[in-house]
């Protein structure tokens, strides 16, 4: 079709046959972190008379092929659980192929055709410093492992590109990258008299992180401490929760944004607080939420 409607991509061939070669990936996510892909099991060389050539220096120059991938590929993501299909079905539906609202921007990035990238989590906010109509559009990615990473200028361009097919004219879009903000859970509960204590420890324990291992925070998602509250309570054997504690985790393997978690609480200490360009983590649930039995 592109052929035939414009003469930007040479002169149409006729009588001809035209054959498309592609390629196709069949696991679930093809994001590569740095240094993972060192190989390609079916190399492809073309030689001009190859005939000609000494099949042992050709054999040599087959094998000295080598891979590798200095920056991480990004741009896909895993399975979205069905309250997000909810939630992105009726933004979708709102938005009418039209960005006029924030959620129509949302709703737009979400559906960015699968081949330009695909982002994992993205929030729109009104530029204060702006005396124009200026969106900054924040927008986090996954790794191999699904966890948040920042993502990289070709999906931040494509999605660029996108929005500006629908986009209001007076609109102006900065694509920037999200924060990231690791946490940790603490916790301490008072248990039955009747009950083994490091038992109950790890079945606390193991609650939350059935909870949190899949969980992927909305970017300015609040955390609610509350419902930390109610899951310890409802474990069988424990007869109250007496503290919960947040506490960033920050530099190592997890991101380098360091937050003030008690500065961002809550006035009644129900939830934390969490920018509109940051969302929260629990990168190691099994490493990250700990508890005591008193």
């Amino acid at each position: 079709t592109n052929l035939i409607q414009t003469d930007k991509f040479g002169v149409v061939p006729t009588n001809t046959t035209l054959t498309v070669e592609y390629t196709a990936n069949t696991t679930s996510t093809v994001n590569v972190s740095v240094g993972s892909l060192t190989r390609c099991p079916s190399p492809r060389f073309q030689f001009l008379d190859e005939a000609s050539l000494d099949s042992g220096l050709v054999d040599t120059v087959i094998g000295s092929l080598e891979v590798d991938n200095e920056d991480p590929i990004l741009g896909d993501s895993s399975i979205i659980l069905a309250d997000e299909i909810r939630e992105r079905a009726s933004s979708a539906y709102a938005s009418q192929n039209r960005a006029v609202t924030r959620s129509d921007y949302i709703s737009l990035v979400y559906r960015m055709p699968p081949k330009f990238g695909r982002v994992r989590k993205c929030n729109v906010v009104r530029d204060a410093n702006s005396l124009k109509r200026n969106l900054n559009l924040y927008l986090l990615s996954e790794d191999v492992n699904g966890n948040y990473v920042e993502p990289n200028l070709n999906l931040k361009d494509n999605v660029k590109t996108w929005i500006n097919r629908y986009r209001m004219v007076n609109d102006t879009i900065d694509v920037l990258n999200g924060k990231i903000i690791n946490i940790g859970i603490k916790f301490r509960v008072i248990a039955d008299l009747e009950v083994n204590k490091y038992e109950l420890l790890q079945t606390c324990t193991d609650k939350l992180i059935r909870r949190f291992l899949n969980i992927k925070f909305e970017i300015g998602e609040a955390i609610y401490i509350s419902e930390i509250y109610k899951l310890l309570n409802e474990v069988p054997g424990v007869v109250d929760t007496t503290n919960v504690e947040l506490i960033n985790r920050a530099g190592g393997v997890y991101s380098n944004y360091v937050y003030d978690v008690d500065a961002n609480l809550s006035e009644d200490g129900r939830y934390l607080m969490i920018p509109e360009d940051a969302a929260a983590e629990i990168l190691l649930p099994t490493t990250d939420i700990s508890g005591v039995i008193t």
